[in-house]
Parts: C-alpha cells; sequence; structure tokens
C-alpha cells in the first residue's frame, strides 16, 4: 500500500498540495497534460511550476495564470480577493469536472472536495450546499488547484493518506464577507475533530481550499505511520514567515507488509458502574463500530476492584466511541492510543457434514497463503448439534475436518 504522510506544519491550501505531490514525483508531461484538458467557462487558465527556497529548503510552487494574469494570493496568504473571482454554484463547479475528460478516480475526489466545502459553508451561512455562492474558491485558480491534487493522487498511486496536527494560524482574513477570524468558520468547520495548532503565525496557514482536500482524502489525524519512504515533495506558500519554513511536506511511504495495520485502542477504567449496564454497552459498542470489545478485571485506587473496558476500533470512528463511553458509562475521562496488529487473511466457507451444512472460517497466512486456522462458527455449530442431538464438540470437530479437507483439495482465493 502507498501511504501519502502529511506535514502540515505551515498549514495547508490547495496550491501546496498540489505543489507537494509534483514535487513528490508526479510531475509529469502527461500529468500536465491531462490536466490541461479542464475547461473554466469564460475564463482560459494556464498552471506552471516553478522551483524555490523557503528558509533554506528547496520547494516547488504551483502558480495558475488566469485570463493572462497571474493569481497572487493577498498578505494573508490565501486567495481571497472578492474584487478577482467570479463567483459559482456548486452545480457549476461540478459540471466542470465532470465534463473533463479524466479518470473517474480523480473526479470523484475533486467533487468530494468541493462538496464537503459547500457543506460546510452552507453550515456556517445558514444555508443549503446547493445554495452556496463559492468567490473566492469558485474561482478558476482554485478549481485547478483541487483537480490538481485530485489527479496527482493517481499519478503517485496513493492509496491512504495519513496527516500530522494541522497548523491554522491566527489574527483575521479578508474575503468576501469581509474580514473573518482565523481560522476562517469554514475552516473550523472542515476541521471538527481534527488534531488542530493555533497561533504559530500571525496570518492564515490553512485555507478552505487545503481543508476541504484533507477532509476528503485523509482518514487518519494521528501523525503516526511506519513504512519506508519512497519519495518527498515540499509545497511552498506564497509568502515567507518568520521563524519557519512555509513549506507543506509531503511523504509517500510503502506501507507495512501485507496483514499489519493500525487501530485504535479506546480505554476507560470503570469501579462504579452496575454489571447489568456492561450488557448495554458491548453490543451499542459494536454497532457503532468497534472492531473488538473486551472487559478486563483490574484494581483500582484504594484497592477497589474495578474493570478496564477496552475497544478496538479504526481511527475514524474512534470520536463516536470515545463519545458513546462517556455518555454510556460511569467513567470521567477516556483514553486512546494507536497500535498495530497483525491479522491472517480470512474466508468464510460452508462444509457438508453429517450433521449439516456449516459454516467455517479460514485464515491464512498473508505473506505465503498457508492455511493456518480453521475456526467452525460458533452459532452454525450450536444449531447443528441441536437439531442433531449430538454434543458441540462433536459438530465442532467434524466441521473443522470437512473444512481441512475442502481446503487441501483446490487452490484457495483468500480474501
Amino acid at each position: 500500500m502507498k501511504t501519502l504522510f502529511l506535514n502540515p506544519a505551515a498549514g495547508i491550501a490547495g496550491d501546496m498540495l498540489a505543489a507537494a505531490l509534483l514535487d513528490a514525483g508526479a510531475d509529469t508531461p502527461e500529468f500536465h497534460a491531462q490536466l490541461a484538458q479542464i475547461e473554466v467557462p469564460g475564463e482560459s487558465w494556464q498552471a506552471s511550476v516553478t522551483e524555490t527556497v523557503r528558509h533554506g529548503i528547496r520547494a516547488k510552487q504551483f502558480q495558475v495564470t488566469v485570463n493572462g494574469d497571474k493569481v497572487t494570493p493577498d498578505t494573508d496568504h490565501h486567495h481571497h480577493d472578492p474584487d478577482h473571482h467570479q463567483g459559482r454554484h456548486l452545480g457549476e463547479i461540478l459540471d466542470i469536472i465532470d465534463a473533463a475528460p479524466l479518470a473517474a478516480s480523480a473526479k470523484i475526489r475533486a467533487a468530494g472536495a468541493f462538496s464537503r466545502l459547500a457543506a460546510a459553508e452552507g453550515a456556517v451561512h445558514n444555508c443549503a450546499p446547493a445554495d452556496v455562492c463559492f468567490h473566492e474558491v469558485g474561482a478558476a485558480d482554485a478549481i485547478v488547484d483541487i483537480v490538481a491534487v485530485s489527479l496527482a493522487m493517481d499519478f503517485l498511486g496513493i492509496e491512504q493518506v495519513v496527516c500530522a496536527p494541522v497548523a491554522v494560524g491566527s489574527g483575521t482574513v479578508k474575503c468576501s464577507h469581509g474580514l473573518l477570524p482565523v481560522p476562517a468558520p469554514a475552516v473550523a468547520e472542515l476541521l471538527r475533530d481534527v488534531p488542530t495548532v493555533f497561533g504559530t503565525a500571525p496570518c492564515e496557514l490553512t485555507t478552505p481550499t487545503g481543508a476541504a482536500l484533507l477532509a476528503e482524502l485523509c482518514s487518519d489525524f494521528s501523525g503516526r505511520h511506519s513504512g519506508c519512504i519512497i519519495s518527498t515533495g515540499y509545497g511552498a506558500g506564497s509568502r515567507e514567515l518568520e521563524g519557519q519554513a512555509n513549506v507543506l511536506q509531503a511523504i509517500v511511504c510503502r506501507g507495512e507488509a501485507p496483514g499489519k495495520a493500525d487501530v485504535v485502542m479506546v480505554e476507560c477504567n470503570i469501579d462504579d458502574m452496575p454489571g447489568e449496564w456492561f450488557s448495554h454497552v458491548g453490543p451499542s459498542l459494536f454497532e457503532a463500530g468497534a472492531l473488538d470489545v473486551a472487559i478486563i478485571p483490574c484494581t483500582m485506587k484504594k484497592g477497589r476492584p474495578g474493570t478496564i473496558l477496552q475497544v478496538m476500533t479504526t481511527n475514524d470512528r474512534r470520536s463516536a466511541l470515545i463519545d458513546l463511553l462517556l455518555c454510556e458509562t460511569t467513567t470521567f475521562g477516556v483514553r486512546w492510543y494507536t497500535a498495530q496488529r497483525h491479522v491472517l487473511e480470512r474466508k468464510i466457507i460452508e462444509v457438508d457434514t453429517t450433521f449439516g451444512v456449516i459454516s467455517v472460517k479460514l485464515g491464512f497466512a498473508p505473506d505465503s497463503g498457508a492455511l493456518v486456522r480453521v475456526a467452525p462458527e460458533y452459532e452454525s455449530c450450536r444449531l447443528a448439534a441441536i437439531d442433531n442431538d449430538r454434543p458441540l464438540a462433536v459438530v465442532y470437530e467434524a466441521a473443522a475436518a470437512a473444512a481441512r479437507r475442502a481446503a487441501n483439495s483446490q487452490p484457495t482465493d483468500s480474501t
């Protein structure tokens, strides 16, 4: 798996992310040829890539020229210029993206970013997403920025995105609505539940386009990843920042070996909750996205017996499960951390036995494909044992033996 790791210590904008991905290896003639096929009604545009240096770091800049004029961000490092940009609604922008002769995957990413941005703007201004009129981000340069990022993801073969905490800056920014606080309301909406760093520079560091792209592309904001680095890229912002390089770092990694995956462990200690409440909480956690739930006896302060309620999940479900634990248990706090696991490739098959058809789970080594585990499904065995008036263990052994014979008699395509 190819993973893109983003480090927005100086924030993120659409042009910065496009430049970083191009610097990481997507800057090819074929990329520019495909990007040039975007047609924006009433406007002609060209994109160029140049090199620059920010606090000693060589980086690329992605520059869009519209109708012969360079689109220059203002001193607040963002494409906020209400007098320059043409306003467009979401439907118009989606039509532009859909009409471009690009791969469906690139169109889906670009449309998704704009749809998220419309939803955020709609929430801020109390209107339907379809009624939002984009001024700054509806202009040709913003459309090209977002499509360029979406296209570059395909060229690099990125399969997942991991992001470190996002710097947003401080102060105010000028836009079509006047002066807005930093982070801009739409940015704050888009970065909901995302680890965010405030106040590292007296200006806007993360733009609505940058935040929308993160919301669309990234499902892991833990800032933690392990793998082999394939390439690195640096996308420069438009201004110099005092004390830090105004660049977005992008690192392309080759992921862990098959069978390894990061999970999130969410835990809390409980010593004052009635035992029957656990019977309610457990199924609720699974319904909310838990991969596994464990109840572990422990000794708490003052020697009181207690329970560790431990939940395994994915990072995108972490917040929902934390909220559930805080609402449905008596705990006053929840902790979480990222862990790695090594799992077998799994497949469910059905086997014929003297007791009827029984479901069996097979586990295969991810590297060699060898059969490692045979596990008859409990509920299937239980029903067969009842129907045949035989001990559960006898039915279980018969199902396991039939599954081994089936697995050894023909090649198995594990999934």
